[in-house]
Parts: structure tokens; C-alpha cells; sequence
């Protein structure tokens, strides 16, 4: 499965995907995407092309501007922007073929046309003030069951442009039947607030649940995308564009470490596992049965 980023003309214009009649392009973002440096907007959005309030924030597209080597974004209001390569408050909104997870998703709304499903899941909101104590106190005293498994994002700050990607690691943890992260900050963001009113400081821990990750489908262009900013803290790329996506440092970052972090439990690979077990079953017994025989 490839992960992809939308282009402009996607998104705005006569060929804009038709999932932007009945939805917003402006786009909700997750405490964790805020933690790891995405700007956010200052209040709660209410609208009828939103599902409920959510803050907004800003996010890529793929599209350059050939003139200034800056690349299209959608910003707060909804509208579109431009952002330098190297910029890091920028978020993303994933796209994959919706073909190759419909048998992996679940329907949780259907209208004519868009529908909605969940499929993998990702650190999202931030847990409440009382809630995180129990799992830090939980934590400090081992009583959380490590999943094995681990998100990765990038450790740099959102004012540094002039390093590289630094993969930092978030364990995943178990405790009574949900799973959680535990996200120690590496910078302060005085200017930011999490959904719960927290501000972001250096050194500070926070709680995040995992959630499913919920996707809008355009059915007839075979395109499902993240209702929601999800990761942020990634340049587009740390040196120039020469529209080849495929070459750029965000496009790496997805299909190298966010592929297997939102998929991993779903699972494709457990599918195919599945798949290839059972028909080893099926070879195993035919086997018994030739040497019974």
C-alpha cells in the first residue's frame, strides 16, 4: 500500500474530488499532531461541513509553486497557502487507493456520495487531567503492558528548518484492555493548547490514546483521506523540489515508518499471513490423509 498526499487540483477548481462539496477542506487536527509542532487554530469550529468542533490546522499538499519552490498547503481558514519545503508546522492528510483497505475498514456512515470508515489507528487526542495521572502513576509503578509496538515521528523542533529527520520513538502501552503513549515533549510551544486546555512545555508528559483513524471515501475516484491532520513536525523536504514526490523526505517518512504505524494492527500483513496459515493447513492435512491412507 502506498501513502499518498493529495494535489491541489484536487482540492480546489473544476476537478476538486467531490468529497469537498459535503466536507470542509479545512481540516481538524489531533492533540498529537499539535505536541509533535502543527499549528492550531485558537478556538473550536463548528460548521456544517464539519463532524462536530475540532480545532483547525494547516496541511500539505503535493503541489509546488514553481516560481518561489514553495509548495501549496491548505491553511487555517481553508483557503490555499504557500509554505517553504523546509517548513515543519505544516500537517498531513493521508490519501490511499480506498480499494486497498475496503476489506479492512469498517462503515460508520454512508451518504450518496461520501461515506465514511475507520481503518488502523494512531495516537490522536489527549487523555484528561485525571486519566493521565492513573496511567503515569500506572507507568511509574509497571503496571503497563508494553504492546510492542512503537510510533515514530521526528524529534526536531518546528522553528529548526536547518536539520534533517531524527526519528524519535513512542511506545506503545496496554492497560485495562485500551492502548495508550506516553509523549515527553522536547520543546515548548507557550503559544499552543491542547484540546483540554494544556499548554506545551518542554519536558512535560502526555498521555495520548490510540484511536482508529477515521477516512472520507470518494468512492468514484477510488481515494479515501484522513478526516484529520494526524502527524505533523515533517519538512516536505529538507533540499529542493523537482516534482518527483517519490523522491521527497515527507513521501519517505510516510511509506518507511507511518505506513506500518497506522496499518500495523489492522492488519494487511496479518491478512496475508492469515491467508497463507490456512491454506498450510489445508496442505498439511491433505498430507496426513495421503500417509493415513
Amino acid at each position: 500500500m502506498e501513502l499518498n498526499l493529495l494535489n491541489l487540483y484536487q482540492i480546489t477548481g473544476d476537478n476538486k474530488l467531490k468529497l469537498f462539496d459535503e466536507y470542509n477542506v479545512a481540516a481538524k487536527i489531533t492533540d498529537f499532531a499539535v505536541l509533535l509542532g502543527g499549528t492550531a487554530s485558537d478556538n473550536y469550529i463548528l460548521h456544517k461541513k464539519f463532524n462536530g468542533k475540532g480545532r483547525l490546522g494547516k496541511w500539505w499538499t503535493k503541489t509546488s509553486s514553481n516560481d518561489y519552490n514553495c509548495i501549496f498547503t491548505v491553511n487555517l481558514y481553508g483557503s490555499i497557502s504557500l509554505s517553504n519545503l523546509d517548513n515543519r508546522d505544516n500537517g498531513i492528510r493521508l490519501i490511499v487507493p480506498y480499494s486497498s483497505i475496503s476489506s479492512l475498514s469498517k462503515t460508520i456512515k454512508n451518504n450518496k456520495s461520501t461515506k465514511e470508515v475507520i481503518c488502523g489507528e494512531y495516537p490522536q487526542e489527549i487523555m484528561d487531567e485525571v486519566s493521565s495521572l492513573i496511567l503515569e502513576s500506572a507507568y511509574e509503578n509497571n503496571k503497563l503492558t508494553e504492546t510492542g509496538k512503537k510510533y515514530i515521528t521526528d524529534s526536531i523542533d518546528r522553528s529548526n528548518t536547518k536539520e534533517r529527520f531524527n526519528a524519535k520513538e513512542h511506545i506503545e502501552y496496554e492497560h485495562k484492555g485500551k492502548k495508550y503513549i506516553r509523549y515527553i515533549s522536547n520543546f515548548s510551544y507557550f503559544n499552543e493548547q491542547l484540546s483540554n486546555g494544556r499548554k506545551i512545555n518542554e519536558k512535560e508528559k502526555y498521555w495520548l490514546k490510540v484511536e482508529p483513524v477515521k477516512w472520507l471515501v470518494d468512492i468514484e475516484n477510488d481515494i479515501a483521506i484522513t478526516e484529520k491532520i494526524i502527524v505533523a513536525g515533517i519538512q516536505f523536504n529538507y533540499n529542493d523540489y523537482d516534482d518527483n514526490f517519490e523522491n521527497t523526505d515527507i513521501y519517505k517518512y510516510m511509506n518507511i515508518y507511518l505506513v506500518k504505524d497506522i496499518f500495523n494492527n489492522t492488519n494487511i500483513e496479518n491478512k496475508e499471513f492469515k491467508d497463507i496459515n490456512n491454506k498450510m493447513k489445508i496442505l498439511r492435512k491433505r498430507i496426513n490423509n495421503i500417509k493415513n491412507n
